[in-house]
């Protein structure tokens, strides 16, 4: 081909792959436009972070609260942040411009086993992608995108190696810098890792015996440590040792079938636009059916692709080889998927996003085996399909607009919460109690003008100091919810003996300005020789030795029968008692009662949160909670814990026992 002709061909392919990922950013916009540009509390976490890292702070090794899931993705935010300000936007710029990238990395991946129509294919069925990877493609939740970018190059190096009779020993290096990158930033790399370890040790040492194959293994093995030197940092230097490793821990008993059997049952058809994320139903009936035979005949003609290709080149053994590790890499997904602890998250199989590296190189190389055979026309027609597919499973029936994430009995985050940010910071409040989803997104969102402690949600802890920074003691809470939650809340501070104010303000009810309807007894000396207990009697000196950093705990997870009980020497006139989790606020304990006891032996419970659900549900979240009663004369207390958990303790920081008030005394004295 003259130069002239070949510089016009590479031109005008460069323009179509330049088509193709400005249409994968006209999907993922639109996509983005009918969200909101609104990001949950996990991408809040890394908008946070990068924040964080803007203002001077110390760059985080990993995600906020995990030892994995490195923290490139919010050092990059934290680079857009300087350039154009703080705002959801700019955070989801940086997978935005990664799934983009993504796109013509599968062009280039494609084109090794594909002619350039083919790879054109590859490109425009991975702009053009299911719901599931469209709706990831701006997620700023710790990396994902940046992993799958990442993935993908370490598959175009190795197919390079591969192919090479006489690969330069830097190849080995580059290859493993990738796969240290990609294991500080998301551990799923493993997926493209085994499959490459098993091939290269094959290949390896069928061209160079044993000797060149540990060489280009210790080659491999150095660029790995280099490039996942952050990873080997934090486990090696910071305590605990070896932080990350809990991860690697298999999935126990029959959860390894179960989770293949969710793989197949909703895992895949979500990845390959059968269904959608969360979604209970088929995108059509039939859908998942239709998908795994229109998949089967791409894997037949990739099989006929893989045979053509191979015939032509004379060495036979890197080009099926390179063949061979994207099968491999397919098929070793879901097995350690399935192996993992996540893989319970058929539903949700953000974990499966590696698969759009190599996933529609097979239908670039079916395109090619059809072409072949029966000619060009005929062979768009399963790539056609692929294409129909995809679209389907964003624009049918509505769209693949996801919700926001549930809150309590199907009430959601809203979608807009500006309102309640006006309202809060009119009125001075800066923290506030809230759930996980609505609380991160939050502090993000008001650039920590407002922060907040957990009540409800997920228990984990991204910002320990957010915890600390509301004051002591429910009467000072500020609590953000939804109606349903409100309710229980309502009834159960009631129960407890105050009284509130409530606004509804957007789609949330804030409760606030509690004071107790009741004035607050005499403080009782108790001291440690006066308190037994079902376990750890060792450590009872802890619940009344005025330190939240030290707690009396049960030393095993909460049972039936549990208590502690506190023996006052004579009666006295009980009123109220109050208890402080300290920093253990996820130990509370599940049910529990309080039973008065008198002199003659004769007993009554005066609280029991198994008969008050909305007293229950204030008591299990609040860090320090008041509890009331009917006065009642008694010479011992026994606190009783009725329920269980099958890891937890049952804890208390602090103890105290308050004499019910004289009538007309005033609060506090």
């Amino acid at each position: 081909m003259p130069p002239r002709e070949y510089g016009v061909s590479r031109f005008a392919d460069h323009l179509i792959l330049l088509s193709v990922v400005l249409l994968a950013a006209v999907l993922r916009f639109w996509h983005l436009s009918d969200v909101g540009w609104t990001v949950d509390s996990d991408e809040a976490i890394v908008g946070l972070m990068a924040k964080h890292i803007t203002e001077g702070a110390d760059w985080p090794i990993f995600y906020y609260g995990q030892a994995y899931m490195g923290s490139l993705e919010a050092i990059l935010a934290a680079g857009v942040f300087s350039l154009t300000g703080i705002s959801s936007f700019a955070l989801k710029a940086v997978p935005l411009f990664f799934s983009l990238v993504h796109v013509a990395l599968v062009y280039v991946l494609a084109l090794k086993f594909c002619s350039r129509a083919g790879a054109f294919i590859a490109a425009l069925c991975t702009a053009a992608a299911p719901s599931a990877l469209i709706m990831w493609s701006a997620k700023a939740r710790g990396g994902f995108l940046e992993l799958v970018v990442i993935g993908t190059l370490t598959l175009i190096v190795s197919v390079d190696i591969l192919r090479e009779k006489r690969p330069a020993a830097s190849r080995f290096f580059l290859l493993g810098l990738l796969f240290g990158l990609g294991w500080w930033v998301n551990n799923q790399i493993i997926f493209y890792g085994v499959p490459a370890v098993v091939v290269f040790a094959v290949v390896c040492w069928r061209r160079s015996g044993l000797l060149g194959m540990l060489r280009s293994g210790a080659l491999g093995s150095l660029g790995f440590v280099i490039g996942g030197a952050p990873f080997w940092w934090a486990n090696l230097m910071q305590t605990p040792r070896f932080q990350s490793f809990w991860l690697f821990q298999p999935s126990g008993g029959g959860d390894f079938g179960k989770h293949l059997y969710g793989f197949f049952e909703q895992a895949f058809p979500i990845i390959i636009g059968a269904r959608r994320f969360w979604a209970d139903n088929e995108l059509f009936s039939g859908s998942s059916v239709a998908a795994y035979i229109l998949y089967a005949l791409l894997g037949l003609f990739f099989a006929l692709a893989w045979r053509d290709d191979v015939q032509k080149d004379s060495d036979r053994l890197g080009r099926s080889a390179s063949w061979g590790l994207l099968a491999l890499f397919l098929v070793m997904v879901p097995l350690i998927f399935a192996a993992s602890r996540f893989g319970w998250l058929s539903q949700a199989p953000r974990y499966l996003l590696p698969m759009y590296s190599a996933l529609f190189v097979l239908v670039g190389a079916t395109y090619d085996a059809l072409r072949n055979r029966v000619g060009t026309p005929a062979a768009w027609v399963l790539p056609g399909l692929v294409l129909a597919l995809n679209l389907s499973s964003n624009y049918a029936y509505g769209g693949a607009v996801p919700g926001q994430p549930f809150v309590y009995k199907g009430q959601r985050v809203a979608k807009d919460q500006s309102e309640l940010y006006t309202w809060l910071l009119d009125r001075n409040y800066s923290h506030i109690m809230t759930d996980y989803w609505i609380g991160y997104r939050t502090a993000f969102e008001t650039q920590e003008q407002i922060t907040f402690s957990r009540f409800r949600g997920p228990k984990v802890v991204r910002i320990p100091d957010y915890e600390n920074q509301g004051e002591a003691g429910i009467e000072h809470a500020v609590f953000v919810l939804v109606p349903n939650q409100a309710s229980l809340v309502g009834r159960g501070l009631r129960d407890l003996g105050y009284r509130f104010s409530v606004d509804f303000v957007g789609e949330y009810v804030v409760i606030h300005n509690l004071e107790r309807t009741s004035p607050q007894g005499k403080e009782l000396e108790i001291q440690a020789n006066q308190l037994s207990a079902s376990s750890r009697s060792d450590w009872l000196e802890r619940l009344v030795d005025e330190n939240l950093g030290t707690r009396w705990g049960s030393g095993s997870p909460q049972a039936p029968g549990m208590f502690v009980e506190v023996n006052l020497g004579a009666e006295k006139t009980i009123g109220s008692l109050e208890l402080d989790y300290g920093f253990w606020r996820t130990d509370y304990p599940r049910e529990l009662s309080i039973e008065l006891i008198d002199d003659e032996g004769s007993s009554c419970v005066v609280f029991d949160t198994r008969s008050n659900e909305g007293l229950k549900y204030v008591v299990q979240e609040s860090r320090t909670v008041r509890l009331v009663f009917p006065p009642a004369q008694a010479s011992r207390i026994r606190l009783v814990q009725h329920g269980s958990h099958p890891v937890l303790d049952w804890s208390i920081a602090e103890l105290s026992v308050f004499e019910a008030a004289e009538s007309g005394s005033a609060e506090g004295e």
